[in-house]
């Protein structure tokens, strides 16, 4: 014997601008307009939302951990191309080549992480 599960009909009245967003966000999923209202509805009760942005701030996290370590990888690439003799070199002079190998090193990893994300490496 098939079960039958209780069905409730709910029914909300919405702005133009909101049937809109609706209707846009419906044709996006190739779904009704119902069945959209009520996907967003379910998730929006179940925090879909919030763990999505929660999700988000993760990933711009892990983008600016990402830029400190390739500067953090540049300032060890630079310091080991420094002459062995660089106690014994002028000072401003020593900071430009210091301060080239950084840009250089910081250049190189920043090229390195693009490449990888469109799939060259």
């Amino acid at each position: 014997m098939e079960s039958k599960a209780n069905k409730f009909n709910i029914q909300f009245r919405v702005s133009e601008d909101d049937f809109t967003l609706l209707s846009d966000a419906a044709k996006y999923r190739s779904l009704s307009v119902a069945q959209t209202a009520k996907i967003v509805m379910l998730e929006a009760l179940s925090g879909f939302d919030q763990k999505h942005e929660i999700y988000l701030l993760r990933l711009d996290k892990l983008g600016e951990t990402m830029e400190l370590l390739i500067d953090i990888s540049a300032l060890g690439a630079a310091a080991g191309a420094l002459p062995w003799d660089a106690d014994q070199q002028d000072g401003a002079m020593l900071r430009e080549k210091l301060k080239k190998h950084i840009n250089n090193s910081r250049d190189l990893g920043k090229n390195i992480v693009i490449s990888m994300k469109n799939g060259d490496i």
